[in-house]
C-alpha cells in the first residue's frame, strides 16, 4: 500500500534495487557489445578492450566495479550479483523476507538505520537519537527461520562468518575455533532497537565489528575502517578481552 512504500527499510530496498537495476543494465550492455565487438559487427573500444582484458583474466571489469560492489575475481562477483537479484526478486513477489541476506545490501549501514527507525516509530515516545542496536544470535538457520520476529520487533539477519574464534550453537557463545576451521558460520541473528537507557545484558558481550570485503578504491578514512558495518554485542562467558586480542571479528564473506 502507499503508507509502507514510506517505511524506512522499503526506502532501503528501493535504493538497492536503483543500485542493482543500473548495474544489470551495464553488464547487459557491456556483454552484448562485447560479442558484437568480437564479430566485427562494431569497433572495439578502450572500454570494452579493457573489458575483454579483465575478464580473460578473471577480474571485474573497470566498468561493472565503477557503480558496484569490490570482489577479487569475476565469479565472486558475479555469484553476488545473482545472489543479491535473488534476494530482491523475491522480496518483490512475496514480500519482505523472514531473514535478510546482509551481505546483499550494498548500503549496510543504511539498512540498519531503517531497521532502527523503523523500531523506533513503533513506540510512541521514543526518539531516534535516545535508542540504540540491540542484537542477540538465535539457533536458528536461515532455512529454519518460517516468520520475522513478533510484532514486527526488529529484523532477522545472516550471511555472517566469525573469524578467529568458534560458535555453541546450542549454548549460543563464543567458542574456540575447531582445528584447522578458519570461518564459521553464525546462525541468524535478531536486530532490534532499545532505549539507550534499558540496554542491559544478563552475561558478559563481545562487542564483535562486522566487516564488509574490504574495498581498495576505499582510500579514504572512515573511522579508520572504511569497511566497518556496526559492531552488534555477541555472548561470550570468556573476558572480551580475549576476543580482542585474537582479532575476533565477523566478515559478510568467505576469506580469500
Amino acid at each position: 500500500n502507499k503508507a509502507g512504500v514510506t517505511k524506512p527499510i522499503h526506502i532501503s530496498f528501493k535504493q538497492e534495487i536503483d543500485v542493482l537495476d543500473k548495474i544489470l543494465g551495464i553488464v547487459r550492455k557491456t556483454l552484448q557489445n562485447l560479442q558484437l565487438a568480437i564479430d566485427g559487427t562494431i569497433v572495439m573500444s578502450d572500454d570494452l578492450a579493457d573489458a575483454l582484458d579483465s575478464l580473460a583474466n578473471a577480474k571485474v571489469p573497470p566498468s561493472w566495479l565503477k557503480f558496484a560492489w569490490f570482489s577479487p575475481t569475476v565469479g565472486i562477483w558475479y555469484q553476488s550479483l545473482v545472489s543479491r537479484f535473488e534476494q530482491w526478486d523475491k522480496w518483490i513477489k512475496t514480500g519482505r523476507p523472514k531473514s535478510y541476506w546482509l551481505p546483499g545490501f550494498t548500503n549496510g549501514q543504511g539498512f540498519l538505520t531503517a531497521c532502527r527507525q523503523e523500531v523506533t516509530r513503533m513506540h510512541s515516545g521514543w526518539a531516534l537519537d535516545d535508542v540504540a542496536v540491540f542484537t542477540e544470535v538465535t539457533k536458528h538457520d536461515p532455512e529454519d527461520v518460517k516468520e520475522p520476529p513478533p510484532n514486527g520487533d526488529g529484523v532477522y539477519v545472516h550471511g555472517m562468518f566469525l573469524d578467529g574464534c568458534g560458535w555453541s550453537k546450542k549454548e549460543s557463545k563464543l567458542v574456540e575455533a575447531p582445528p584447522k576451521v578458519l570461518f564459521i558460520p553464525v546462525p541468524c541473528m535478531w536486530i532490534t532497537a532499545v532505549q539507550k537507557a534499558q540496554k542491559k545484558f544478563e552475561y558478559m558481550v563481545y562487542e564483535c565489528p562486522v566487516y564488509e570485503r574490504k574495498d581498495p578504491r576505499k582510500r579514504g578514512m572512515t573511522a579508520a575502517q572504511p569497511n566497518f558495518v556496526f559492531a552488534p554485542e555477541i555472548r561470550t562467558e570468556d573476558p572480551p578481552s580475549k576476543w580482542v586480542l585474537r582479532g575476533v571479528a565477523l566478515l559478510l564473506y568467505h576469506g580469500e
